[in-house]
């Protein structure tokens, strides 16, 4: 007898899983194989028998496993202008301050993306904090972002608001945070940044969080964040996203005040805890 028969609530449904941010671990285990059977090279154990299609298969791993193992290196000249890219250790981009340029790894080279940057007063240094602005189609109900309009002129190296509706993206942080965290910055961003702005073109001169979180998993999380705003179900990607498989995503660069141990983004009333940046770079 289901819920709906006994006069009962139906029991909402599963939240899919959603990982972001997390990392993943190939592990490689040593086989041998002895008189047609295969056994694991640390415990000397059997594991199965070396003949026909199981043999074939262990063999095409371990080939591919050579391929894994080996050491890639990427040029580290920009492909524009020449200069040294700049970027550490954990980033997914690249940023070459001499021509402006932002790049991501795709494939065996480094591919171009657009960005933007929060124009600043210039009174005190800014550090700077990456996040994606990702798009929502207009077919996908959303809330209204309260108005907040921008109190800083734009300066002469801008790109205009975003056409259409400026209300229709989602902001997410382009570097790993706790979920609960996560879910409250991008919440915070999305429904109070203000609206009428003009983004620089030109890199920020101040120093600048590391974008260690590709756009393809923070997008993720704008799926969370659509139900945290709709007060609705997890949405699924083809739901949101029917017909792109990229949507327009882009890195934009917001100014933090730093106060003692804490990043102040005024217009936006946020702060981001230094030790919360500082253990998302473990995640």
């Amino acid at each position: 007898m289901t819920c709906e028969e006994r006069g009962e609530r139906p029991l909402p449904k599963a939240l899919p899983p959603l990982f972001i941010g997390e990392t993943v671990s190939r592990i490689f285990a040593p086989i041998y194989v002895r008189e047609g059977t295969i056994f694991d090279g640390l415990e000397e154990k059997p594991i199965g028998r070396g003949e026909g299609e199981a043999l074939q298969t262990m063999l095409r791993l371990g080939e591919q496993g050579r391929d894994v193992r080996s050491i890639r290196f990427l040029p580290m000249p920009c492909p524009y202008c020449g200069a040294d890219l700049h970027g550490e250790k954990d980033t997914w981009v690249l940023v070459c301050r001499n021509c402006d340029r932002v790049y991501e790894q795709e494939g065996e080279g480094l591919t171009s993306i657009e960005f933007g940057v929060w124009p600043t007063d210039g009174e005190d240094p800014y550090y700077f904090l990456p996040f994606w602005r990702i798009p929502v189609p207009p077919e996908v109900p959303l809330f209204r972002a309260r108005p907040h309009p921008s109190p800083v002129r734009p300066g002469p190296n801008s790109i205009p608001a975003p056409k259409g509706d400026p209300e229709r993206h989602l902001w997410l942080p382009a570097f790993k945070l706790s979920p609960s965290l996560f879910l409250i910055v991008s919440r915070a961003v999305t429904t109070r940044r203000p609206t009428g702005y003009r983004l620089e073109k030109t890199l920020p001169k101040g120093r600048y969080y590391p974008v260690n979180l590709p756009w393809q998993e923070a997008a993720q999380g704008a799926l969370v964040l659509l139900a945290e705003l709709q007060k609705g179900e997890i949405p699924s990607w083809e739901e949101v996203y029917p017909q792109r498989r990229r949507p327009l995503a882009l890195l934009v660069f917001i100014p933090f005040r730093l106060q003692r141990t804490e990043l102040v983004q005024e217009m936006l009333s946020l702060d981001v805890s230094r030790f919360a940046l500082h253990f998302g770079r473990f995640i």
